[in-house]
């Protein structure tokens, strides 16, 4: 599994800035590193989750009745602060785009239940936690909190 650090930290400033208000839908969209997405897992489950929190068609910044909720603005935080780091991404699941990804992710977080056996069946047990798949993209919620520390 490749981690592409240059890659990463470009995206972490580009969630940062989106997530401020700073840049459009449009802007992060077009300058997110979809090459590097190929080969590291962590850009590409991350591009593909957010990608469900904006329009395609319209262009704007995460304001106004785009404004982001609590649960939004803690998913960019925890994207942006996973992003800054080299750990790699270790959840199974990194297509969260339409059909279905996302919804059956969201669904497993709600309701703990396990998640879509198609994509998790070998990762099941490690999954069982909720509070770790609620510190998603970190796989462990101690990773996530000891980089909240630092």
């Amino acid at each position: 599994m490749l981690i592409e650090n240059d890659a990463r930290h470009k995206a972490a400033e580009l969630v940062d800035r989106f997530a401020g208000g700073v840049i459009t839908n449009f802007e992060f969209d077009d300058q997110w590193p979809e090459a590097a997405g190929r080969r590291d897992p962590a850009l590409r489950a991350i591009g593909s989750m957010l990608w469900n929190f904006y329009s395609e068609t319209e262009s704007h910044k995460l304001e106004g009745r785009y404004a982001p909720n609590n649960a939004l603005r803690g998913l960019l935080s925890r994207c942006a602060a996973f992003l800054r780091t080299s750990l790699p991404y270790e959840w199974p699941h990194v297509n969260f785009s339409p059909p279905g990804g996302l919804a059956e992710f969201i669904e497993d977080v709600l309701h703990q239940g396990t998640l879509a056996t198609h994509t998790l069946a070998s990762h099941a047990a490690a999954a069982s936690d909720r509070e770790d798949r609620a510190a998603w993209p970190f796989r462990r919620r101690s990773d996530y909190e000891g980089i909240v520390r630092r």
